[in-house]
């Protein structure tokens, strides 16, 4: 029985946390600019700015690097290049150095490439075993230099190739692209899978750029999720322009030839209007690939940033007193939570759309808006730049505050912070975490974990006492009944109102013990409200091969929809995981590629190609009859022979455990008491 569509449209349709979005167009790809774009400008070029702004409330600082014009600038380009297992598997990297070397290269720019961070690369030149220096021209990729094998997730690498570079290839304007993978604000740029070590925090980062003693006319991060405020604020410091997605990226991210192209027509290029050919070539290009859907790029004008935060410092500081009395905690909850499922655990939030939901600020607006000079996107509610905030991730709350205190942001911001991330864990102190993370048997909450941390404040907690008693459960209202021939959970308005996500769990049982199929936002209301509590016996299935399979994120607008979920696999001896999806176009669910799990902190560039003759085996996790996670087993494997059939098949005979996790504003999931789904 095929009921893929039905299942996956009533999934989006009746999700609470729907993001409304429509595809929003770039400009013309070569709009002209003002003639003097380096002059301050009441109304800056930008494709999210549709109506003149206000004058800009702070003060504008200079720009450092001015081309001298007429063509006549050297630039010299830096291009560090972490292959990662973005080249390793799909030759991401090489692909990029292809495209650089289809432009007519001018012997004013200079394009100098460090190689590394890989353990193979896919082409002929390029050794992975070691760092490699590149000089890019009309000759194609000449070899400078081997530096030997060096951690390019670690700041000093960086440090020695900038400053290589500068001393080497002295030059008027000097631009430096960061390629690899992203994990925003906390987590940082860069996984080296040769060394298997942690990410470049934005801190450590800031200190390689210092060290190296170069002043940037641009920094890009082609990589996921590095277009943050907080990421600006560090970069202002050493440039006057940054290029960032606030969203995850396709494996070969930007495309290189028509911008290139553009900087060797005109070496005195302004920066702008460079930035803005990156932004709309990468559009235009990745726009039909399997994540065009969600496209972002921008270009920050940094030199607004530094007056733009002193808005925002004085906004979230009035913020602070007033969280519970305004509504604020609750509304802003509800908004983090929806935002979740695009930005997976990386607390990233559009700084824009947090304003608004909190009440707005029109100066604080109007200033991000003079940041963020272009903005390039096929998704709505996405401004240029995002910002961090804890919700879904709090054990990163610490290294958030130790990197703003390395890289100099103010006290009164780090205090809101801290003070919206006590009340969260304040909220689970109180309810215990609520019925626990585990359906079967439940989790005891690790109270000592979250008291001793340093930024948590067991007294703070006090002041919210009568919040936390108005919004928290007891278990027993969620008690499952039969009404008009199905089950429902009956939960009044206000119960409703402070629930933030509804995820249904299903556990198969084997004979030995429960196989967790996985997680799905799937559910419907009945007339009087009542959540109904059904299980049609189907689930996700591989060339009619049952999977494990949990949801990522979905997308309505009433026009167009997708919605894509991961199964977990074992490949190459790692852990990964196929990436599925539905769509408009694909109504019945295809495998849209792979991609490892275990690539550090960072959110994962892209998807891998699937390729007859790969074999992976199938994982699952288990669990004891009296609810002990039992670990993950091996649960069938798969070797691949052409396209593979996405469907939903029945699941057997055996019993299933259907539950529904409900989670609410503070963090805390309740589980309703199981539905057996029996076929005798």
């Amino acid at each position: 029985m095929n009921t893929t569509t039905p299942k996956r449209l009533l999934s989006l349709l009746l999700t609470l946390c729907m993001l409304a979005a429509l595809v929003s167009a770039c400009s013309d790809f070569w709009d002209e600019l003002d003639d003097d774009p380096y002059a301050p400008s009441t109304t800056p070029s930008s494709s999210a700015v549709q109506t003149p702004l206000p004058p800009f409330s702070g003060n504008q600082r200079d720009y450092r690097v001015r081309p001298i014009g007429g063509g006549n600038d050297t630039v010299t380009l830096m291009f560090y290049l972490c292959g990662s297992d973005l080249e390793t598997e799909s030759g991401a990297a090489t692909e990029d150095l292809w495209e650089i070397m289809q432009a007519d290269i001018s012997d004013k720019l200079n394009i100098v490439v460090e190689t590394g961070g890989s353990y193979a690369w896919q082409n002929d030149y390029v050794d992975a075993s070691t760092n490699e220096r590149w000089l890019i021209n009309n000759d194609g990729l000449n070899f400078l230099d081997d530096v030997g094998a060096k951690d390019m997730s670690r700041g000093s690498t960086l440090t020695d190739f900038i400053k290589f570079s500068a001393q080497n290839y002295p030059a008027d304007r000097y631009m430096l692209v960061l390629w690899d993978h992203g994990g925003g604000t906390v987590d940082g740029y860069a996984y080296d899978e040769r060394f298997g070590g942690g990410m470049m925090p934005i801190s450590e980062l800031s200190q390689a750029i210092a060290n190296s003693g170069v002043v940037f006319d641009m920094i890009g991060f082609d990589c996921c999720l590095m277009s943050t405020v907080e990421t600006a604020f560090m970069v202002e410091k050493y440039a006057d322009y940054m290029v960032a997605s606030q969203r995850v990226e396709p494996g070969e991210g930007w495309y290189y030839t028509p911008w290139i192209k553009a900087l060797s027509a005109n070496t005195s290029i302004p920066t702008l209007e460079l930035g803005k050919i990156i932004v709309d070539s990468y559009i235009e290009e990745s726009r039909y690939g399997y994540y065009g859907r969600e496209l972002t790029l921008s270009v920050t004008d940094l030199t607004y940033i530094t007056d733009m935060f002193e808005s925002m410092y004085e906004f979230f500081s009035a913020k602070q007193g007033t969280l519970i009395d305004d509504g604020t905690f609750i509304s802003t909850s509800h908004l983090l939570s929806g935002n979740r499922a695009i930005t997976d655990n990386y607390d990233l939030v559009d700084l824009i759309l947090l304003i608004e939901n909190m009440g707005g600020s029109g100066e604080l607006q109007a200033n991000l808006k003079y940041c963020v000079a272009y903005n390039g996107t096929t998704i709505d509610s996405h401004n240029g730049l995002s910002l961090y905030f804890p919700y879904s991730n709090l054990r990163k709350v610490g290294d958030a505050l130790d990197v703003f205190d390395e890289i100099g942001i103010a006290e009164s911001y780090q205090s809101f912070i801290t003070s919206f991330a006590n009340i969260m864990v304040g909220g689970q102190v109180y309810s215990g975490g609520g019925s626990g993370g585990n359906p079967l048997g439940g989790d005891d909450f690790d109270f000592d974990y979250w008291l001793n941390l340093d930024w948590v404040d067991e007294l703070f907690f006090g002041l919210f006492d009568d919040f936390y008693y108005d919004y928290s459960y007891d278990d027993s209202d969620l008690e499952i009944y039969l009404k008009d021939d199905e089950y429902v959970l009956s939960l009044s308005d206000d119960d409703w109102d402070i629930i933030t996500d509804i995820v249904q769990w299903v556990y198969l049982d084997d004979g030995g013990g429960y196989i967790e199929l996985g997680g799905d936002s799937m559910y419907e209301f009945n007339d009087d409200g009542d959540l109904i509590i059904a299980f049609d016996n189907t689930w996700v299935a591989l060339d009619g091969q049952l999977v494990c399979f949990y949801t990522l994120a979905e997308f309505d607008d009433g026009n167009n929809w997708y919605t894509y979920g991961a199964v977990p696999i074992y490949y190459n001896n790692r852990d990964a995981e196929l990436v599925l999806m539905w769509d408009n176009d694909n109504p019945y669910g295809y495998v849209a590629g792979w991609r490892y799990s275990d690539v550090g902190s960072s959110s994962q560039k892209g998807l891998f190609e699937i390729e007859n003759g790969m074999r992976f085996d199938f994982v699952c996790e288990y669990y004891t009859y009296d609810g002990e996670y039992d670990g993950q087993y091996f649960w069938g494997d798969m070797t691949v022979r052409g396209a593979i059939e996405v469907s939903y098949e029945d699941v057997g005979d055996d019993d299933c455990l259907v539950f529904y996790e409900l989670r609410d504003i503070c963090g805390n999931s309740y589980w309703t008491e199981a539905v057996v789904y029996s076929m005798y």
